[in-house]
This record gives C-alpha cells, structure tokens and sequence, in this order.
C-alpha cells in the first residue's frame, strides 16, 4: 500500500492578513487511545515523539456531500474497527532477518 503524508499544504496569505498558526495535520487524523486500547494492541505506553506504524481495517460509515454556492466538499467517516501498531521498523519486510520476518508476518504484516 502507497503512503501519502496527510501534512496540510501551507497557507498562502496575502499582504495585510494576520499570520494564524493552524495545525500540521487536518481535524480528524489523530487516533486517541487509552490505556486499556494500549494494552490490546500489546503495549504499555508509547513515548512521545516516537515513530510507529498503524494497520487498520475500517468500515465507513457515513458519506456526506455539501454544495453552497458553487462549492462542493464531502467528507468520510471510517470507524476502525481491527488495529495493530508496532515501531516503525528501519527495514522493509523483505529486508528483515528471519526471526523479525516470522514476527512481523505472524502479527498481519504483508510480505
């Protein structure tokens, strides 16, 4: 599977508008999972900072469409419904030595 950075463009502002900071990422792109969800997926605590890779099957659940004045956006819910999040590995899956390789494949991973 292709992975695109979901990171906003930047803002282009004209001459005479006030600077404001909106953030990197779009509303909707962060995962908030507690301590119990942590321990499903095999582990204590995450560090800040830290990279990891996420595996996920969704379902969607609503689709909308919205026109106004000439404009048109839509937007998708998806409702994760099975995860896996492991450390974001150095090397790809065919790269791995053997025994990461059986992990990695053991936990979902595709070759």
């Amino acid at each position: 599977m292709k992975m695109v950075h979901m990171k906003r463009d930047a803002s282009k502002k004209t001459e005479g508008e006030m600077h404001i900071k909106s953030p990197e990422y779009p509303y909707g792109l962060e995962i908030t999972l507690d301590k119990n969800q942590l321990k499903k997926l095999g582990h204590e605590k995450l560090e800040v900072g830290s990279e990891h890779t996420v595996t996920a099957h969704v379902k969607v659940t609503r689709s909308s469409v919205d026109e106004r004045d000439g404009h048109s956006s839509s937007s998708h819910h998806l409702q994760i419904t099975h995860m896996g999040i492991e450390p974001k590995s150095a090397k790809p899956l065919k790269d791995a030595p053997m025994d990461e390789y059986a992990e990695r494949r053991k936990s979902g991973e595709k070759a």
